[in-house]
């Protein structure tokens, strides 16, 4: 049979583990006994998050464990959301005891997606480029806009951006609209093909709804036109 095991700050004990502490009033508070030769022994769950243990010692009596692992007396506490609750304080495997790796939680590696020679994170801001008569705005004339790149935890892909909608995102950063696309072997694949191509934004593009085709700055009038005053 499995034996029944406990995370306590993080080191799980099971039951049958050596172990030392010190037996305290309910509070934790009045000191007891000081146990130097006990072991743990895991009764279970008794509502959710509530764990009822037993320190199994000789030196004092209290609340009756089913198995007193060959000691004379037991001693309850309860450990609720990996933190001993009452009763018991100072609680450390005995010396010789094998101690557990604490747990540490898992990192999530950031969602990433290769496209050509580059890769892209959920969140970058990307550069595509649009061609004309392809936005929802009818003044846009095409060219290179910015675009979010969104990676969502099933690996869809999408691009959230203000000139054209499509699929609906469920985070669009902000953006108007989502357009959904597929990668394959690193390339974009043809459902997506009105789309020239997406790249890394090295330096901020100015906004391609403005007129792209301003004055040179070294324009001077050749024609002089008379003004009557």
């Amino acid at each position: 049979m499995e034996k029944k095991t406990v995370t306590i700050d993080g080191i799980v004990y099971k039951t049958g583990d050596k172990v030392t502490c010190e037996l305290t009033d309910q509070d934790r508070i009045e000191v007891k006994a000081k146990v130097t030769d006990g072991k743990i022994y895991v009764a279970g769950e008794i509502e959710e998050e509530l764990i009822r243990c037993f320190i199994c010692q000789n030196k004092k009596d209290g609340a009756i464990s089913e198995d007193k692992l060959g000691y004379k007396y037991s001693w309850a506490f309860h450990v609720k959301n990996g933190k001993i609750d009452s009763s018991v304080k100072n609680l450390q495997l005995a010396d010789g005891e094998k101690t557990p790796k604490k747990r540490t939680p898992k990192t999530k590696a950031p969602m990433t997606i290769t496209i050509g020679e580059d890769t892209f994170e959920h969140g970058e801001t990307v550069i595509i480029n649009i061609p004309p008569n392809y936005s929802s705005n009818p003044d846009f004339k095409g060219g290179d806009v910015e675009a979010i790149l969104c990676i969502t935890p099933n690996s869809s892909l999408f691009l959230c951006q203000d000139y054209f909608y499509g699929a609906e995102c469920s985070e669009k950063f902000g953006k108007k609209y989502s357009w959904v696309f597929d990668v394959v072997d690193g390339e974009i694949t043809d459902n997506f093909s009105e789309i020239q191509y997406i790249r890394k934004l090295k330096t901020p593009i100015p906004n391609l709804d403005l007129d792209d085709d301003p004055m040179p700055a070294d324009w001077v009038c050749d024609e002089k036109i008379p003004i009557d005053l």
